[in-house]
Formats: C-alpha cells, sequence, structure tokens
C-alpha cells in the first residue's frame, strides 16, 4: 500500500513539474494580481509572481510586469527581460488588460463596482 502511494505521490510531482515546464516553454508566466479601484487610481496587490506587493496607479492608461510599471515602446530589452507584459486602460469602473506577454489571454474587460470589491487576475484570466 505504501508503495503506491509513493508512486502515485511521484507521478504527480512529475507531472506538475511538466507543466509548469511546459508553461514555462511556451512563455507563460506564472502571476496573480488583486484589482481594486477607487475614485482616481488603480491599486494592484500581488498574490504571487512579483516582485512588487503593492501598486497605485493614478494614470488611465499604462503597462505593468512582475517589476511593476514599465515602458516598453523603443525599449526591446525591456519587452525581452520581462516575463509578462500587460496593457492596462481605465474607463470610469472599467478596466481593460491586453496580454501582451506571458498569458494565456488576449483581452479581459471588467467592472469594479465599488472600493470594497476586488478582482483577480492570473495568467490564464479571471480568477473566481
Amino acid at each position: 500500500m505504501k508503495s503506491q502511494f509513493k508512486k502515485a505521490a511521484l507521478k504527480m510531482v512529475f507531472l506538475l513539474l511538466f507543466i509548469t515546464n511546459l508553461n514555462a516553454q511556451n512563455g507563460i508566466a506564472n502571476f496573480e494580481i488583486k484589482f481594486y479601484l477607487d475614485s482616481n487610481r488603480i491599486t494592484m496587490e500581488s498574490v504571487n509572481g512579483n516582485n512588487w506587493n503593492t501598486l497605485a496607479v493614478k494614470s488611465n492608461s499604462f503597462y505593468l510586469n512582475q517589476n511593476g510599471m514599465v515602458t516598453i515602446e523603443n525599449n526591446h530589452e525591456e519587452y525581452e527581460n520581462s516575463k509578462y507584459i500587460i496593457a492596462i486602460t481605465r474607463k470610469g469602473k472599467k478596466i481593460t488588460l491586453v496580454g501582451k506577454k506571458g498569458t494565456k489571454w488576449k483581452d479581459l474587460v471588467f467592472e469594479i463596482p465599488d472600493k470594497e470589491t476586488f478582482v483577480v487576475v492570473n495568467q490564464n484570466g479571471i480568477k473566481s
């Protein structure tokens, strides 16, 4: 019985390593971010996969990667060194995300109705 359990556990470990390696080979980053909104800024809280904890941004349009806000126009090195890049646009309570690199999704659009509500996004999309 112990032997079967060990074999099953080893298979699970190898499967997880394979999936993680497959994501890395496909250029998919592992990250998770909580998005909050208040009257004049977007606040993002890193759950995992980032080198920052919390960012509060007043701009209505910017790029984000694992290190924070980033400029990618005419900056090939920054693009290449990013695990993921997301273009973020805010119009009122509506947030639009465009996955430029390292995501399985192209576009995500969601609304955040009040300060107490947040939306969690990861490399796969909106997490429920």
